[in-house]
């Protein structure tokens, strides 16, 4: 009876622990269902906000960092008309630049590295990926590990993919721990925001206050008449931003990240436009360096992709300035235009405040140019047409002024439909509170 009992116990235990070996893994897969999987699916993209690449056609892209690897995710737009590149991937992790490019045995693809900075040798079989093309549609999706690339993990600097086969612009890698926040984006505050220009799916930190600035601002989902005075602006590009201390700033943010904030103004006179970006984060450790790609700029309906330091980051020390060229393409042409110290980029020290509240100071770049009415072929200097300036990489919406010498006016965002409805919301209920209705 007793050696029954043993037998019957034994089995038991058995049974448990063979339950536990399948339940943990069940669990651990669930668990890891939210993460990216380079498997040609690409529905695990579907919540990820993606940037816009291209010169004349546009497709999509997007990167996160998570922590042990990066995973990239393109598409062409379905447009036939782009080929997604397997070579010519510049890929920066803070101060270190390296060149990918893919081999390819049908929708499977092996990613190798040059190092730049340990004179390009070559680093095999970084990453893996995939790409599918079904009719005009292209998809890929491919992964970096970091440790390959000899990096240490976590990475915390800012890491940018750029690709001139495919488009100017760059992309910025968002934290893969902020992803699952952006549903509750909008009204969550965090201290933890990602360094994305572009299309960043971060925490909402409006509840932390913006440092004041002398210049009055506008959020981007207002539209605000500028008040500035019309001419001359005798704006000198120098770095030193005096001259645009009576122009009006606009806060640019993209989506709800009211944190990474750019404080940007547009204007133009008969013989330039001039813009003016400054980075200032609320929060440490928010985007403080100069985007140099992903800009369009929109002259009578003709518009423009423009360039800084021909699409390359510029490393400044702090209170340093320098000047950088400014590239202009016209992709009805085809054409591109170099000009040398157009540009101007300081590194300017700026108030930010920490997760308890209290401010530290820090230092972010603020660039001005000047683009030159005479090089943007196809369009003249005649008073009165509409001119705007977006980066996807940056902020949502658009600058927008009037050509010539008009009255600019500066539109933050799309936000001009939402205030009219305030407004008639208003009128109505001023009405029927007259009337003795509740």
């Amino acid at each position: 009876m007793v050696f029954k009992m043993k037998k019957a116990l034994i089995f038991l235990t058995t049974l448990i622990v063979a339950a536990c070996f399948w339940i943990v893994p069940s669990v651990f897969a669930d668990n890891s269902s939210s993460a990216i999987k380079i498997d040609g699916q690409f529905d695990d993209w579907s919540g990820i906000t993606k940037d816009t690449f291209g010169y004349y056609y546009t497709g999509n892209w997007a990167m996160v960092n998570n922590n042990t690897e990066i995973d990239v995710y393109l598409d062409n737009g379905d447009n036939g008309s782009i080929n997604l590149s397997l070579s010519n991937y510049t890929l920066k992790i803070g101060n270190q630049t390296y060149n990918l490019f893919m081999s390819q045995n049908g929708t499977d693809l092996t990613v190798s590295a040059q190092d730049e900075n340990d004179n390009w040798k070559t680093i095999t079989d970084v990453g893996v990926g995939k790409l599918i093309k079904s009719g005009n549609e292209q998809k890929m999706e491919f992964n970096v590990s970091l440790a390959k690339l000899n990096q240490s993990t976590p990475v915390t600097s800012t890491i940018t993919l750029s690709n001139s086969n495919l488009g100017s612009q760059t992309v910025t890698a968002i934290n893969s721990s902020t992803i699952s926040n952006s549903s509750s984006a909008s009204s969550a505050s965090s201290s933890n925001t990602t360094t994305s220009s572009s299309s960043s799916v971060s925490d909402n930190s409006s509840s932390q206050s913006t440092q004041a600035n002398s210049s009055s601002t506008a959020s981007s989902s207002d539209s605000v008449t500028n008040t500035n005075t019309s001419g001359n602006f005798k704006i000198v590009i120098d770095g030193q931003f005096n001259d645009w201390s009576g122009i009006t700033k606009s806060n640019m943010v993209s989506g709800n990240d009211n944190d990474n904030i750019k404080k940007a103004a547009l204007i133009a006179d008969d013989q330039n436009i001039y813009f003016y970006i400054a980075m200032e984060p609320v929060l440490e450790g928010g985007y403080t360096q100069l985007q140099p790609s992903g800009y369009t700029l929109t002259v009578g309906g003709i518009s423009y992709s423009l360039d800084f330091n021909h699409n390359s980051s510029v490393s400044l020390n702090d209170g340093e300035t320098k000047m950088i060229s400014l590239g202009i393409y016209d992709s009805k042409t085809g054409s591109y235009v170099t000009l040398n110290g157009q540009a101007a980029v300081t590194k300017e020290k700026i108030t930010q405040s920490l997760g308890d509240g209290s401010t530290i100071e820090g230092w972010a770049d603020v660039v001005e140019c000047a683009v030159p009415f005479s090089d943007l072929k196809g369009v003249s200097n005649t008073s009165g047409q509409i001119i705007t300036l977006e980066n996807t990489n940056l902020w949502t919406g658009k600058l927008e002024t009037s050509g010539g010498t008009t009255h600019p006016v500066v539109l933050a965002g799309l936000g001009l439909g939402t205030a009219l409805f305030g407004l008639w919301k208003l009128k109505k209920r001023k009405y029927n509170f007259s009337r003795g209705s509740k």
